[in-house]
């Protein structure tokens, strides 16, 4: 769902498809936001933000991680923004 301002944020259960489709390309998580959103505003706690870069610039994919964030959350009304890093290098 679309929020005013470019902001893409999704239901629980379509930002872990989003999640588990990164896996299958091999696309790290680098950070999952969750939000309130409301007809005037979306607000994000930092509670329900999820910073995962600096294992992503080790090579993790974060994946697990981020799937368990949202899912811990999925009761709270939160829609999420699952941000995208660069695909991986194949392993080997």
């Amino acid at each position: 769902m679309p929020h005013s301002g470019g902001l893409l944020v999704l239901a629980p259960d379509d930002a872990i498809e989003l999640v588990r489709a990164a896996e299958r390309e091999r696309i790290p998580i680098l950070g999952v936001d969750g939000f309130f959103i409301s007809p005037t505003e979306a607000v994000s706690p930092l509670v329900h933000l999820a910073d995962f870069s600096a294992a992503a610039a080790t090579g993790r994919g974060n994946w697990r991680d981020a799937e368990g964030f949202i899912t811990s959350r999925r009761s709270l009304g939160l829609t999420f923004e699952v941000t995208l890093g660069e695909p991986l290098l194949p392993a080997g």
